[in-house]
Order: structure tokens, then C-alpha cells, then sequence
């Protein structure tokens, strides 16, 4: 059985240490306070620009670098769903 639970939050404040340590895989992405990813995910030579859109950092076995792509190219929120949708009707 696998059981996957996965949080969003605004800061890390918002959760308890002791339900923080519980999660073995962390993922962090851009954030505005500097010093948020490092207490989050641990140190890391890694930072974050706001430069780069979809960059984020994971933490498992160690600390590696994640880019993530949008399938389609868009301009807004409802284009980028309508071009989704229609993307994965056609197959």
C-alpha cells in the first residue's frame, strides 16, 4: 500500500517541527525570504533566482536542483488549461 501525502505552504512557520521531520522528501521553490529555503530543505550550495521560472530544490538522499516544464506554451491561466485539455484529448 502507498499512502503519498503532499503539503503546499506560503512559509515553513505554518507546520510544526515535530510534523516537519516526519516528511522524508521536501521540495522548495522560490521563495522571497532568503533564508526560508535553507531552514526548510537544509544547506545546500543551491539558490534560488526569481530569474528562473520552475526551478525548485529537493531533498532526499541529498540536495539536488529540479526544473519543471509546462507542456505547452501559454499566455494565461485559461489558455494554458485549454491547450492542456485539448493535448491530452487527442491522444
Amino acid at each position: 500500500i502507498g499512502i503519498y501525502i503532499v503539503m503546499t505552504l506560503t512559509r515553513q512557520n505554518v507546520i510544526r517541527n515535530s510534523t516537519k521531520a516526519n516528511f522524508k522528501e521536501k521540495m522548495a521553490g522560490f521563495n522571497f525570504e532568503t533564508g526560508e529555503n535553507s531552514s526548510f530543505i537544509g544547506r545546500s550550495s543551491y539558490e534560488l533566482n526569481e530569474e528562473v521560472k520552475g526551478r525548485a530544490i529537493v531533498k532526499q538522499d541529498g540536495i539536488h536542483m529540479l526544473q519543471m516544464y509546462t507542456p505547452v506554451k501559454f499566455s494565461s491561466e485559461i489558455e494554458y488549461n485549454e491547450k492542456l485539455r485539448y493535448t491530452y484529448e487527442k491522444e
